[in-house]
């Protein structure tokens, strides 16, 4: 998960290369993985690592899914949350941890889509679903994990930034 934080990105990225020329020594991520990173952080989340995680960020406007281990992204999937309800919301979810193709579905559904490594995915469970975001109401009453690194899920992003950094440079995460 080391190339989900930049220092160059591409140029597609041009909201990551507008901070960076104004500050050009900062490192710049997309808040949907920076959030998932921040939710490895959670004790809980932590001890599931061995055998994968499925970490959803339920953000304001777009819903992010992760399948991670703890240094690799297995899979990802990109929904707007608006267009999601609870119902639809468990069944990508459970689809996506399953590692059906889904991509033109979850497209034709209005979503962003749904990628998996192309090399495999390792023969892991992806038992805990691990929740972060400001529509984590969504997931009430699952049998999902409120992620809360440190004790407070609005600084997941934060935490993500931080521990995908230490990642990059080499520097292990405590």
């Amino acid at each position: 998960m080391t190339d989900t934080i930049y220092s160059e990105p591409p140029d597609y990225l041009t909201r990551m290369r507008a901070v960076l020329s104004q500050v050009s020594e900062a490192r710049v991520m997309d808040t949907g993985l920076a959030a998932i990173h921040g939710a490895l952080c959670d004790p809980q989340v932590r001890s599931h690592l061995d055998k994968g995680v499925l970490v959803v960020n339920l953000g304001n406007q777009h819903t992010l899914a992760a399948l991670a281990t703890e240094d690799r992204v297995w899979g990802l999937l990109e929904h707007h949350t608006g267009a999601l309800t609870r119902q639809s919301l468990v069944q990508w979810i459970q689809r996506f941890r399953n590692r059906e193709d889904i991509n033109q579905p979850v497209l034709s559904d209005g979503g962003h889509g749904c990628a998996y490594q192309t090399n495999g995915i390792p023969n892991l469970e992806f038992d805990l679903v691990a929740v972060t975001g400001p529509q984590r109401h969504m997931a009430q009453g699952l049998d999902w994990t409120l992620a809360a690194p440190f004790g407070n899920m609005m600084l997941a992003g934060c935490y993500g930034l931080v521990r995908a950094m230490h990642l990059a440079s080499g520097i292990p995460w405590p």
